[in-house]
């Protein structure tokens, strides 16, 4: 999922991973169950 500032979020390999506009890793960590209901109930 891209925001409008930039910022990314993706659920890769069982970790959830948000990078800034520039690629850089901002947060790495297993995702909650929260992340995965969002990732799953997106409008695509």
């Amino acid at each position: 999922m891209k925001h409008s500032n930039g910022i990314r979020e993706q659920l890769i390999g069982g970790r959830y991973v948000m990078r800034d506009r520039n690629g850089r890793t901002i947060i790495n960590r297993p995702p909650a169950a929260r992340d995965v209901y969002r990732f799953q109930h997106l409008d695509r």
